[in-house]
């Protein structure tokens, strides 16, 4: 009973005419929509990033929109395994491909992350994504340094164990860290210059010398056979640092139904989505490679196992 009259209490409170009271009835209604399409399955992300949603939700909440999207999340995510992290250096708009990549294919969990957004006045924003949607990470926008990233994450395919839930988010923390610290690959060359333009899958370190690309001093293949399904960012900043010892050029090709040319920068090899079972081909225009654990450690970053992987 006491709790009633604490709820009594606040409601005379904040709804002291009955415009308030209506108000305050169509935001708990909404709430209430919210977790009823949670129980059947729904994405949160999807419910309140849906155009018409939005919409509403706006109408309603107007400025205190952040306050109401985190009261949905709290109340409709409650019982889902949950962990946050600080974003210490923030997140490019342009990574969210890369984060759909890594995330999108997690077909066991339903996975939500719930941003929120403090500015240098108190101002905040709340963002909702959900993992497995590929609108959300196109118009993802920049998460600041400080963002306050919570993931909630439910199993939908099987049986699902705490464990494993609690294992699967700390791979979702892990990514969030990493991609944080990846580095935006600088063009080798000047856009007015030439070979930039016109031999983009080559990395070019040849000082002006020229080289002849019409046959290679050496190739080898790599068959891509990682514990995850693709070759991720982490691989793909591995691969990028050791072919830049290199004092020629390297192309990069993937063998796969449609033989494929890939840019060797970070980005590109990513966007390249290499699953397991392709191989890669390593060809080198100019000066030998310079020794053989160069084409070991080439070879070993192109199937290490890095903090990027996801769970299987």
């Amino acid at each position: 009973m006491s709790a009633l009259f604490c709820s009594l209490e606040t409601l005379f409170k904040y709804a002291k005419t009955t415009d308030d009271l209506n108000k305050l009835i169509a935001g708990l209604q909404k709430i209430s929509r919210c977790c009823e399409g949670i129980k059947q399955g729904l994405s949160l992300g999807d419910i309140v990033n849906d155009p018409q949603n939005r919409k509403s939700l706006v109408s309603l909440f107007d400025k205190q929109l952040p306050q109401a999207l985190l009261a949905i999340a709290n109340y409709s995510l409650q019982d889902q395994t949950q962990a946050s992290s600080v974003l210490n250096k923030g997140i490019r708009a342009h990574r969210g491909s890369y984060l759909y990549r890594a995330l999108g294919g997690w077909k066991q969990f339903q996975i939500t992350l719930v941003c929120t957004i403090v500015d240098d006045d108190g101002r905040f924003d709340v963002r909702l994504i959900n993992a497995a949607s590929r609108s959300d990470w196109e118009r993802m926008q920049d998460l600041p340094a400080g963002t306050l990233v919570s993931v909630y994450l439910k199993t939908v395919k099987g049986e699902g164990t705490l464990a494993q839930e609690s294992s699967a988010l700390e791979r979702v923390i892990e990514l969030l860290d990493a991609v944080q610290f990846i580095p935006d690959e600088k063009p080798e060359f000047k856009p007015e210059q030439k070979a930039a333009r016109t031999r983009q899958n080559v990395h070019n370190r040849s000082n002006g010398v020229s080289i002849d690309m019409t046959t290679p001093v050496y190739s080898f293949d790599v068959k891509v056979n990682k514990l995850d399904t693709f070759v991720h960012a982490g691989n793909a900043n591995l691969i990028a640092r050791v072919i830049r010892q290199y004092p020629g050029q390297v192309t990069m090709t993937v063998i796969r139904e449609n033989i494929e040319k890939v840019t060797v920068n970070s980005d590109s090899i990513w966007a390249a989505s290499i699953r397991n079972g392709e191989t890669i081909r390593y060809e080198f225009f100019g000066p030998q490679p310079p020794h053989e654990d160069f084409v070991k450690e080439l070879a070993q970053a192109t199937n290490k196992y890095t903090q990027m992987d996801k769970v299987g």
